[in-house]
């Protein structure tokens, strides 16, 4: 089992344990971040199966994205809506800020977090008092391979059942995101 998740399992439905999931969609221009939309998804498994869902859509850097189209949402969110630039850091500040006063101890849970991170170095970073997880560094121990995958692959790998039009949204991607981690926990259970 993953070191990570050896530490985190037998706690895994403490209900005084959060799990958030971001993900973001951008570009690199220019050595500039243009991030274009945030997802964020967060739950306790130990208080509800129920999974709260935001997502973002930077207005300033619609102009970079090559697939956003707005349209009616499948599923259920929290909120869908339009930010600024300025406000990326005090958005995901608020929702942190918010889980870490509701919860004691919050896990952040992203594929590929450290391209998450660069995306939005020049917004935000995380505070130092909650735990980062990665889904695809996980992935890799567990599976003992190293090549990079697509987080659709991992997904598919672990037997996480997902539907591809949805995975086009950024909050359902961080949806998504925490069934890989809960899987990933499972599975390794399972053959520990």
């Amino acid at each position: 089992m993953n070191k990570q998740l050896a530490e985190i399992w037998p706690n895994f439905d403490d209900p005084d344990i959060a799990f958030a999931a971001i993900n973001v969609r951008g570009n690199i221009v220019g050595g500039d971040s243009k991030v274009v939309d945030i997802g964020f998804a967060y739950w306790s498994p130990g208080r509800s199966r129920t999974i709260c869902c935001s997502q973002w859509h930077v207005e300033d850097d619609m102009e970079y994205s090559v697939s956003y189209q707005p349209r009616k949402l499948a599923f259920s969110l929290v909120e869908s809506v339009f930010i600024s630039k300025s406000e990326i850091g005090p958005t995901l500040n608020e929702i942190i800020e918010s889980l870490s006063t509701s919860f004691k101890r919050l896990y952040l849970i992203g594929f590929d977090i450290d391209g998450c991170f660069e995306m939005l170095q020049s917004h935000w970073e995380p505070p130092p008092n909650i735990v980062i997880l990665d889904t695809q560094e996980i992935w890799r121990s567990q599976t003992l391979r190293s090549e990079q995958i697509s987080f659709e692959y991992a997904l598919r790998d672990i037997g996480v059942e997902y539907d591809q039009d949805l995975l086009e949204e950024i909050g359902q991607e961080a949806i998504y995101n925490l069934h890989l981690f809960e899987s990933l926990g499972q599975t390794a259970r399972t053959h520990s």
